[in-house]
Parts: structure tokens; sequence; C-alpha cells
């Protein structure tokens, strides 16, 4: 059985003030993990590969609602992750993951896509707010339904992202005139 490929990032199971700090539509935090819980088991199945943004959780309670959800689990590392705790619940775990045939790296932090390499950065950290340039895509929950992103919807915001960016070459006045 072929296997699907998902995103998500900043889950922050079991952390409270993340409902009001980003805006989440949840009264408490047990409302807030059992619909991530729910939404994350309703699209990824147990043979799928998910590749978690980084923030996985608050707390020991927050690591095991996430050590108990379907999937084969990849990290990349979040500044609230500790890898000691958490590297026994991935298959792999990471700072950074290029993509080279989608176009794009991700990372936790949105970060500075390398020039002539992956020129998009699909990253988590930010929740809500939006890096104000094409070339970041952002896969927090809050831009994401609060449920994890297939393979192929995040490649047709990457593609839409590397559209955009032609735009503004184009638009760029040194690159006219090389």
């Amino acid at each position: 059985m072929p296997r699907d490929i998902w995103f998500i990032a900043d889950t922050h199971f079991g952390h409270e003030r993340v409902i009001r700090f980003g805006k989440r539509p949840f009264a408490n935090v047990k409302e807030m993990d059992e619909a991530l819980c729910a939404n994350w088991s309703d699209r990824v199945r147990p043979q799928d590969l998910i590749y978690h943004l980084g923030d996985i959780a608050w707390n020991s309670d927050g690591l095991k609602l996430f050590e108990a959800l379907p999937g084969t689990k990849r990290l990349i590392l979040g500044n609230h992750d500790n890898g000691r705790l958490c590297a026994p619940l991935v298959q792999r775990l990471e700072l950074f993951r290029r993509f080279p045939d989608d176009g794009f790296i991700a990372s936790h932090m949105p970060m500075m896509p390398e020039r002539g390499r992956e020129p998009v950065n699909v990253h988590g950290h930010v929740h809500a707010v939006d890096v104000d340039h094409p070339a970041y895509v952002n896969v927090s929950v809050e831009k994401t339904h609060y449920r994890p992103l297939h393979i192929d919807e995040l490649r047709e915001r990457v593609r839409q992202a590397h559209r955009a960016l032609l735009g503004l070459r184009r638009l760029d006045p040194k690159r006219q005139t090389e």
C-alpha cells in the first residue's frame, strides 16, 4: 500500500498559553489537543510519513499524545523541542531538510533560502504570522486549519511561491540589464 507524505508544525500539545498567543479557536488545552489529534488521525495512516517542523509539545503528556499518533514521524527540531526527549519518538531528527526535487528546504524557523539551491523555505515557528516575502510557506497549524498538510497541497503552495519569485525577478531592474 503506498504511503502519503504530510507536513505540520507547531502543534504545541499540552501548551495552554499557545491558545491565546496563537489566537487558536479552542476554549482550553484539552479541547485543542483533542482537535489536533483527531485532525491528524483523520488524515494520517500508520504507513504514512509525516514531517513535523518543530514545537511538538510543551510537556511529557503532550509528547505522549504525539507518540500515539499514526504515521512514521520525522522531526525538524523546533526551539521548544528537547532533542533528547524527542529522538526516541521519531524516525529521524534534523535541524533542516532539503527537498531538491520539490524546490524547497524545510526548517522550523524561517530561514533565508540559498541562492541557486531550493529557493523556497517551508517553515513553522511564526504561527499565524506570514513572512512578507513569497519565498516562505508557513505550515504552522494556524495556517493549515489545525491539520497536517498533504505533500500535494504543499507542492502547489511551493509552485505558487516559485511563480511569485519568478515575477519578482522579472520586476528587478538589475536582472533586466543582465
